[in-house]
């Protein structure tokens, strides 16, 4: 992920389930480390993560993407 980050890209597209929920964390820990190195800022950055389908409804939709963006690092 670092990686594509570095070789331009500055769109990432993620899910709540991705590798069995790990994924989301792993991109998180890319995003810190190219923002630590100076290659882009938040605001260089789209993320795209989508809620786990049992997460239906607007509170459970809510609780779902606040845990994703927590093991994103980001911020609502």
């Amino acid at each position: 992920i670092l990686e594509a980050l570095w070789q331009g890209y500055h769109c990432i597209n993620t899910a709540f389930i991705y590798g069995g929920e790990t994924t989301e964390a792993q991109v998180g820990l890319a995003i810190q480390d190219a923002i630590g190195e100076k290659l882009l800022t938040c605001e260089d950055l789209v993320v795209i993560t989508k809620p786990w389908h049992k997460s239906h409804g607007h509170e459970a939709t809510m609780e779902c993407l606040k845990l994703s963006t927590k093991r994103l690092y980001l911020r609502l």
